[in-house]
């Protein structure tokens, strides 16, 4: 059961206060996993399991949904779901595409379509230990695409609003391995963005 209380009118973006609560009870304990927010920092949680002692992996979420995480059949898994680099990778991807529409609705302008292209890579022998190899993502490309038929200037807010604050985005930028291109088609002369 989820409550909210709120100090003024709700829209997408004046919530000043939330309180929300969800329980998922396990077979043999109860976990306590909540979302909501506590002033202006949200806060997510997430539980996870091994399921039958392979890889495959259930993971509950604070909002009530749940997923199968694995590795591929080449790997040792099963390929019941995506893998954990997926997952991140998929964060990502989903993170600037509703950051985009968050700041586009925000600013009332009419976006028709985001595309996003996302990669990672990794050097396993880092994950590994086999030597001295990098652990972690060696290199994260996102390749964006945006169709509206809004002015060129709008669109340079809004994504200039949207990847100034976008959460996954901004986390993994400071490890310096990610790379972002953008491309808004109709505006190719008059769009420049520093995505650095």
């Amino acid at each position: 059961m989820c409550r909210a209380w709120f100090t003024k009118k709700l829209t997408i973006l004046s919530v000043l206060r939330i309180r929300c609560l969800a329980e998922v009870m396990e077979s043999e304990h109860s976990v306590d996993l909540r979302y909501g927010v506590d002033e202006y920092r949200y806060f997510f949680t997430v539980y996870a399991e091994n399921i039958d002692g392979d890889f495959r992996t259930r993971i509950r979420f604070s909002t009530g949904h749940e997923a199968v995480v694995d590795e591929p059949v080449e790997f040792g898994g099963s390929n019941a779901g995506p893998n954990p680099i997926e997952m991140l990778l998929a964060s990502l991807a989903s993170c600037f595409v509703i950051s985009i529409l968050i700041h586009a609705k925000r600013f009332g302008v009419s976006i028709d379509r985001v595309e996003v292209y996302v990669r990672g890579w990794f050097d396993i022998r880092g994950f590994l230990g086999i030597d001295s190899s990098k652990r972690g993502m060696e290199l994260i490309t996102l390749r964006a695409r945006i169709e509206s038929g809004a002015e060129c200037e709008k669109l340079k807010k809004v994504v200039d609003r949207a990847l100034r604050g976008w959460v996954v985005g901004s986390t993994l930028a400071k490890s310096g391995v990610l790379k972002i291109s953008l491309s808004i088609p109709r505006c190719v002369d008059s769009l420049s963005i520093d995505l650095s």
